[in-house]
């Protein structure tokens, strides 16, 4: 890495936002914190105000669910003559 790109990444906040985005999903991948994060999506207020009881289907890490949900598209595909569930861009 020379100078110029060193100077350009440090001075680019787009590219410094990108960096830190993309190092810290490289330092959590497979790991309980990952895991941790789907429970906190929702706060036990706002399940409690909706009267609504989270209740997660599938757990693991990021990659088993990835693959979960690529088995899920597949199967309804299968069973819908080819089509893919409307909000889906592809089988992953």
């Amino acid at each position: 890495m020379d100078i110029n790109y060193w100077l350009e990444i440090q001075n680019d906040v787009t590219v410094r936002k990108r960096l830190a985005k993309l190092m810290a999903k490289q330092c959590f991948r497979n790991t309980k914190l990952e895991d941790f994060h789907a429970e906190l999506r929702y706060s036990q207020k706002f399940l409690n105000n909706n009267n609504l009881e989270l209740k997660p289907k599938v757990t693991g890490s990021k990659v088993d669910i990835h693959q979960w949900q690529h088995e899920k598209i597949l199967n309804y595909k299968q069973n819908n003559n080819g089509q893919r569930p409307t909000l889906n861009k592809s089988d992953w």
